[in-house]
């Protein structure tokens, strides 16, 4: 998860500095930098877990373990650039059913009363430009956000942090509304004449 220089350099200018970074991977000797690289997927993943971005957001049936979880029938390793699941059925186009994540062995899990498991997950997205801009602008100023504190220091720090984490979230959900706009829900109805005959 690398940010853009021109992602770093907006959230610097939030905070109020006009020194500009030229590279961030690796970064460059400038305190700011090792900032940005530092803070940057922490800002990304919280951004991320918000909302089932359209840009983000993917689906994936699993394999099971062999062994099975205590209390279900199965568990299911999630996927390596998992970052949250938002839905999970037994198959495709098949009602939503109960799961619960647990941590095992392998790793993190999830587990169903069922035998096949296909998630909607939001996946961890590693090229910076593959983001859309109001998504980029509200990740610009969560950045901005955590690292107003290091760079202004004090209550003066504290309280253009707190400003700029406000301002984000209410542009994240700016862009998570633009964004729900973009996908197309079919609701599937059974006429009665096919629910009747059982």
């Amino acid at each position: 998860m690398t940010p853009t220089v021109d992602l770093c350099n907006l959230a610097l200018s939030l905070v109020g500095q006009s020194a500009s970074i030229s590279s961030v991977d690796p970064p460059e000797g400038s305190v700011y930098a090792h900032l940005c690289a530092q803070m940057y997927p922490l800002a990304l993943g919280e951004m991320l877990e918000q909302h089932p971005w359209g840009f983000s957001t993917t689906t994936q049936e699993l394999a099971p373990l062999a062994t099975r979880p205590a209390g279900f029938i199965s568990g299911f390793p999630l996927p390596s650039d998992c970052v949250r699941v938002w839905q999970v059925r037994s198959h495709e186009f098949g009602p939503l059913i109960p799961y619960e994540m647990r941590v095992g062995e392998s790793g993190t899990m999830v587990c169903t009363g069922t035998e096949t498991a296909i998630v909607l997950y939001t996946r961890a997205i590693d090229d910076p430009q593959l983001l859309p801009p109001a998504f980029k602008m509200a990740l610009a100023h969560l950045l901005a956000s955590m690292i107003a504190g290091p760079i202004i220091k004090g209550d003066t720090g504290a309280k253009a942090a707190a400003e700029l984490r406000k301002v984000a979230l209410s542009l994240s959900t700016q862009a998570a509304t633009s964004d729900a706009t973009q996908k197309l829900e079919v609701t599937r109805v059974t006429p009665v004449w096919i629910r009747e005959r059982g």
